[in-house]
């Protein structure tokens, strides 16, 4: 079953591996749906437990980088999104209705 999360993390120096991460995150998660509206924060739909995606993405951290990742579970939120980016999170990563 898919679940969404949101995962954010900092890369330090050396390496800064930020585009093969990124690619990583876009492509290797078996996500239905991710965005990325902020520059190291991802919300994604995956079917992947949230171990499964530290074990995806660690071979694109160094030892210094810092990684969280939360299952959401609560329709609880509020930001400073444009209309279609808040329609996206809603139905596509919290699967409400619009």
């Amino acid at each position: 079953m898919e679940k969404p999360y949101i995962i954010s993390y900092d890369l330090h120096e050396p390496g800064q591996r930020y585009a093969s991460l990124k690619a990583a995150l876009e492509n290797n998660l078996k996500a239905s749906w991710w965005t990325h509206y902020l520059e190291s924060t991802y919300l994604v739909r995956t079917s992947l437990s949230a171990q499964e995606i530290v074990e995806t993405l660690k071979p694109f951290l160094d030892k210094d980088d810092r990684m969280y990742i939360f299952e959401i579970k609560d329709s609880n939120y509020q930001g400073w999104l444009n209309e279609k980016e808040w329609k996206s999170v809603k139905t596509k990563i919290l699967g409400l209705e619009g």
